[in-house]
This record gives C-alpha cells, structure tokens and sequence, in this order.
C-alpha cells in the first residue's frame, strides 16, 4: 500500500497562501488598534474635562499648571486613575522618565504669567483668545510625542516649549486629523470648548 503526502510545491503554496493573508490582516488589525485608542484617548479627556468642571466648581478656579494632575485623584476622586494614562504614551528606554500621562496646562494662568507670553501673542487678542479657552489637556496621538514638550528639560512645558504650543493652537497646526493616515502626526487636544479641530482665534 502506498502513502499519499503532501508535495513540496502544495506546502509552498499553502505557506504562500497564509503569508499574504497575515500580511492583509495585520496592517488592518494594526489600524483598528490604533483607531481603538484614538476613541480612548477622546474619550478619557471628555472625562478629564468633567472632572476639571467639578473641581472648578469645588474650589472657583481651575487646577494649576504646576500641580501634579494626578493630585486630582486624591483625597477627592475627580478623575478616576485609570483616564490618567496615555494609551500613546511611552517610556523611555532608561526608565528615567514615565512618559504616559496625559498633559495638562491652564491657560489663564500661563497666558498671564510673563514667562509663558508669546512673541507672537503678546498681551492681546491672541493670548485673550486662549485665556476665554481656561484649560488645555492633550494627548500625544498615534506619533506618541507631544510638540510642546521639551526633551532637554524632562518632557515638560517650558516657556520655549509653551510658546511653542501656543503658537499651534492660533495657527490650528500639529492637530492630529486621521484624514491624514490613521498613524500620523498631532496631538490630540481638548479645551474648555470642546475638542480642538481647527486654529483658535483671536
């Protein structure tokens, strides 16, 4: 009796077969993971923005650039820890620095402080136009940097890096728009208005 087995050319051809439809399936389910923690990330500041209002309300003012945001999760929960964390963030391969919250900068406060004021800004309609803004929290996107954040001084808001920020938000630049690719540059920004779509303007 003779066995029958597979040919070296009907292996090939198998493997051949699975080799394309891993490589479809795995750009698609790379995009859907990405689109998965772009709706995260959205999601988590509508949260964060909520928890901003309450504490607004508690205490008549918004919390300050220079307090830790998460400080807002104790000894009152105002946000919960789990909308802390970036889903894009990273950290650094020394595990010096954690690069996973999400930022946060209250605009009134580093509009008026004259370390934070822009060139560009000034004293008028464009620094008026973000302070009527209150707050910004941002996200770093699928590109996982923030544009603001300075790397010589730790990833954090500095008055170059500030100004830096600023800057995008009245020119409506490093948004991030999934119309240009699903992983692609920009930030993900929401203010006391809303999510950032476009420039601000004075």
């Amino acid at each position: 009796m003779r066995l029958r087995a597979f040919t070296l050319i009907e292996l090939l051809i198998v493997v051949s077969i699975i080799a394309i439809l891993a490589a479809i399936a795995i750009p698609n389910f790379l995009e859907a993971q990405t689109r998965a923690k772009v709706v995260r990330t959205k999601s988590d500041l509508r949260v964060f923005t909520s928890g901003l209002q309450t504490y607004q309300v508690d205490h008549n003012r918004y919390p300050s650039t220079f307090t830790c945001i998460r400080d807002m999760t104790t000894p009152v929960a105002y946000v919960g820890t789990g909308s802390m964390d970036d889903p894009f963030g990273t950290l650094r391969a020394d595990k010096s620095f954690m690069n996973i919250a999400y930022a946060y900068a209250m605009l009134e406060e580093e509009v008026i402080q004259q370390a934070f004021i822009l060139p560009s800004v000034g004293a008028g309609a464009g620094a008026d136009a973000l302070r009527h803004h209150r707050f910004l929290l941002f996200g770093r996107g699928p590109d996982r940097q923030h544009a603001s954040e300075d790397e010589t001084a730790g990833y954090q808001l500095t008055a170059t890096s500030a100004g830096r920020l600023f800057s995008q938000l009245l020119n409506g630049n490093n948004l991030y728009d999934p119309t240009n690719g699903t992983v692609s540059w920009g930030d993900i920004m929401r203010t006391s208005h809303g999510e950032v779509a476009r420039a601000i303007q004075p």
